[in-house]
This record gives C-alpha cells, structure tokens and sequence, in this order.
C-alpha cells in the first residue's frame, strides 16, 4: 500500500506532482489572510523571478492569486 501512495503522489497532474497539488489546497483552504499568502509564494518563486523566468514567473503567481481568489469565495 505504502507503494501505491507513493507513486500516486508523485503522479504529474497537469505538469505537477500530486503531493504539491495537495499541499497548494491545503494553504489556501486554512483560514490564513491571502496577502500572507500572495507574499510567502513570492517569497518562494523569487528563484524562478531571478533566473530569467520573471515573465513566466509573474504568469504564474498571477493565476496562483487568481486561483486563490475563486477558492475563497466558496
């Protein structure tokens, strides 16, 4: 069993290992402020911005904010 979970959390779900997704859904269904949100995920694309990635990084972070604004209007 152990096996199974582990290759079905490395499965790639749209380009992104499924225990990523699940961690995502997790920050965004607790009840945190999303500008503290908005701010860590900076924080942590800051690589990506630096590498020469800036505009696909900023694409991202702007669907990751837009995402984040549909999950909490629910």
């Amino acid at each position: 069993m152990d096996d199974f979970l582990r290759a079905s959390l490395d499965t790639s779900v749209a380009g992104i290992a499924a225990d990523h997704w699940i961690k995502f859904f997790r920050i965004y269904s607790e009840p945190v402020d999303p500008k503290k949100i908005d701010k860590w995920l900076e924080r942590r694309m800051q690589p990506a911005l630096c590498t020469g990635k800036k505009e696909a990084g900023d694409q991202a972070l702007q669907l990751i904010r837009e995402l984040g604004r549909l999950l909490s209007e629910n």
